[in-house]
C-alpha cells in the first residue's frame, strides 16, 4: 500500500497558523483525537480546531484498490465496498467510529461459515493495517 496522506494532515502541515506547519506529513502521526509531530510531542492539535480553521464539517476520503497479480493465477469474482462515519467531539477531541457498513457480491457462497469469516478477518486486517500506519 502506498504511503497515506490523510487530508486532516493536508490541511494542518500547509496551514501557517498550526502548531504542524511546515512540517511533512510522515513528521505527523495521528493520536489522542489530533495530529501530533513525531519529533516533538508539545507540537500538535485535535482534529475539530484543524477542521474549524479550515472552514470544514468534515473530511472525506475515497479510495480504491488495483487488481492483484493473483487475478492471473486464481478466479476471484467477488467484489465490495466499505463505509464509514467518524464524528469528533469539538470539545475533547475523541474520535469515533459512530456507522460502519460493508456492502459485498460474493457470487456463489460454498460454505457460509468460511465465507463469514473471511468477510470479517479481511475488514479486522484492513482496520488492523490502517491503525498500524497511524501509530
Amino acid at each position: 500500500m502506498d504511503e497515506y496522506q490523510s487530508p486532516a494532515s493536508t490541511i494542518a502541515v500547509n496551514d501557517d497558523d498550526s502548531p504542524l506547519a511546515n512540517l511533512n506529513y510522515n513528521q505527523t502521526e495521528a493520536r489522542s483525537g489530533g495530529l501530533f509531530s513525531k519529533d516533538d510531542s508539545s507540537k500538535g492539535e485535535i482534529y475539530s480546531s484543524i477542521l474549524k480553521r479550515a472552514g470544514q464539517e468534515f473530511v472525506e476520503i475515497e479510495e480504491t484498490s488495483a487488481a492483484s497479480l493473483e487475478l492471473l493465477k486464481y478466479s476471484m469474482h467477488a467484489y465490495g465496498a466499505q463505509f464509514c462515519e467518524v464524528r469528533i467531539n469539538q470539545e475533547s477531541g475523541e474520535v469515533k467510529v459512530s456507522c460502519r457498513l460493508g456492502s459485498f457480491d460474493c457470487g456463489r457462497i460454498l460454505n457460509p461459515k468460511t465465507a463469514v469469516s473471511q468477510l470479517r478477518g479481511g475488514d479486522c486486517e484492513r482496520n488492523f493495517q490502517r491503525d498500524r500506519q497511524a501509530h
